[in-house]
């Protein structure tokens, strides 16, 4: 029997090009990512969190939530995010469902360079309800997924303008 603060997971189908992993431990939602390798998908170890994440998800991608109400452990007060990772991604809590903001103007807000913005986005462990897919290029799509090899990162990218239309669909 596993611990009782032992982290759980749930994998979760997507009409994005990828099936989307949760994972939650003791201090809340820790990670939600992309599987690109439906071979490591492993047998689910769901929690309530992790089925409460899955639920609003599935309504996300049906295009009936536009927000998420999850507690996210990155995102704890003792966590050991740096403090400007942490306000990178409150930045992206910000942007409106359906809207783009520039790796500048989320910059702006955040208080550092469009580049450092790519890299807290590049690290972001809670894909679409942190949702560092609305951040784009002055002029083009950017980057999506952190750096992964060049066969991972343009199935991401595919990810990301599938998630950028299913917004503007939906909004």
């Amino acid at each position: 029997m596993p611990a009782p603060n032992a982290s759980r997971w749930q994998t979760l189908d997507t009409p994005f090009g990828a099936p989307l992993e949760l994972r939650a431990g003791p201090y809340g939602l820790e990670a939600a990512f992309f599987l690109l390798d439906r071979r490591a998908r492993r047998a689910d170890r769901p929690n309530a969190l992790t089925r409460k994440a899955a639920r609003q998800l599935r309504e996300y991608c049906a295009g009936r939530r536009k927000e998420f109400s999850l507690p996210l452990a990155p995102m704890a007060p003792d966590s050991p995010i740096s403090g400007y990772r942490r306000a990178v991604w409150t930045e992206l809590g910000r942007i409106p469902y359906g809207q783009t903001r520039t790796y500048a103007e989320v910059a702006t807000r955040a208080g550092g360079s469009a580049r450092s913005v790519g890299t807290a986005n590049g690290r972001n462990p809670l894909c679409i309800i942190t949702p560092c897919h609305r951040v784009v290029r002055k002029d083009g799509l950017g980057g999506y997924g952190g750096p992964l090899a060049p066969s991972r990162s343009m199935r991401m990218l595919k990810i990301k303008r599938s998630l950028l239309e299913h917004e503007r669909r939906y909004a």
